[in-house]
């Protein structure tokens, strides 16, 4: 599912404060807001994007995506559960699909992790995920932003590109 809204993110906002739910929301309508408060479609202004991680995490099945795009702020929530990546791991006995769809979900939910820590949640080596990312890396399904340390994964494909020919 996705949600788009035209403009970009409002205030101080940045996609990176939004990722690691380290963020203070401005308000553009006032009006709107309180209008969503008093007829229960929001519970607390500026909470949103954290609630709505926290309960991804959770049900263990979706996680969400967000990215800017031009003009435009986009909200993908995608289905996790999905199968192989098309076209990535061919190589019998080598890294299974099943493997880079697993460190995909981890890295839309915490793109701020090292590979030990990617590894210690797979249950792999540190060198067998170190492959994986690379093959990702390589496919044009993630991006390193910032150094090995202080950077960050950024996931760079929709789930329809995640789930291939289900």
């Amino acid at each position: 599912m996705i949600f788009s809204n035209p403009g970009t993110l409002f205030g101080n906002l940045t996609l990176k404060a939004l990722e690691k739910d380290d963020y203070v929301s401005s308000i553009r309508n006032k009006l709107l807001v309180e209008a969503f408060y008093l007829t229960g479609d929001i519970e607390k202004y500026g909470t949103g994007f954290i609630r709505i991680r926290k309960k991804l995490n959770e049900l263990k099945t979706a996680t969400c995506k967000i990215s800017e795009t031009g003009d435009f702020f986009r909200v993908e929530l995608l289905d996790i559960r999905s199968g192989d990546l098309e076209g990535i791991s061919k190589t019998p006995g080598k890294m299974p699909g099943k493997t880079l769809v697993q460190i995909l979900k981890i890295l839309s939910r915490e793109p701020h992790l090292t590979i030990p820590e990617i590894a210690k949640k797979i249950q792999k080596s540190d060198s067998a995920t170190q492959r994986a990312i690379r093959k990702l890396h390589e496919a044009g399904f993630i991006d390193r932003v910032g150094s090995a340390k202080a950077g960050y994964w950024k996931v760079l494909v929709s789930q329809s590109e995640i789930d291939g020919n289900k």
